[in-house]
């Protein structure tokens, strides 16, 4: 008797675990879905219903973090276009040029 209540046990703790895990996997790929329209929570959504707009990735020259174009902060110096991650980046950048360090 105790060894069928011992595998009924085991049984039960299989399926739960097997469950847990199918369940963390779904939840991952839910996350790492790249499409707006797959996710549940509105993901790629304003607050105000309408789609966010996401652009390239840009390489801030400082700290050689990519960050997307439409929330960089941008400069043009001498000509070209740079982008930044942060306005302290941007004045570092700014401060090195005009040292001759950039």
């Amino acid at each position: 008797m105790r060894n069928l209540l011992l595998i009924i046990l085991t049984i039960i703790a299989l399926a739960l675990v097997r469950w847990l895990i199918t369940d963390v996997v779904k939840a991952v790929k839910k996350a790492l879905s790249s499409s707006p329209s797959e996710r549940s929570d509105g993901g790629g959504e304003t607050t105000d219903g309408k789609e966010a707009k996401t652009g390239r990735l840009v390489k801030d020259p400082v700290s050689g973090i990519y960050v997307d174009e439409n929330v960089a902060v941008r400069e043009e110096i001498d000509g070209e276009m740079f982008f930044f991650e942060s306005r302290r980046n941007r004045d570092e950048y700014i401060k090195r040029a005009r040292a001759g360090q950039a």
